[in-house]
């Protein structure tokens, strides 16, 4: 009975966050200079309005561009940092 509360407890532990790490642009900030800045130079997003409406449109986007760029998958995390990044640094969202 002891090892089935351990098990509920540690799963539910996980289910609320308290494992999940936090956002780190800086670490993004690097993770998109290293892959992406090749064909984004200064300006990331041209001269128009930015493509990303919201935080989710602009999670979903950069996991399209990590799909389809040259290189190893961003993990979870790698992704959450480049969102955490480009969101601090040019939508505000």
């Amino acid at each position: 009975m002891t090892k089935k509360i351990s098990v509920f407890m540690a799963l539910l532990w996980l289910s609320c966050g308290a494992g999940a790490q936090s956002q780190d642009p800086v670490l993004g900030k690097e993770l998109y200079g290293g892959r992406c800045l090749g064909c984004h130079k200064d300006a990331p997003y041209g001269k128009g309005p930015p493509m990303a409406l919201n935080l989710e449109n602009l999670r979903s986007m950069a996991k399209l561009w990590d799909s389809i760029s040259p290189g190893t998958l961003w993990t979870k995390q790698d992704l959450d940092d480049v969102v955490s990044y480009l969101n601090q640094k040019y939508y505000h969202y």
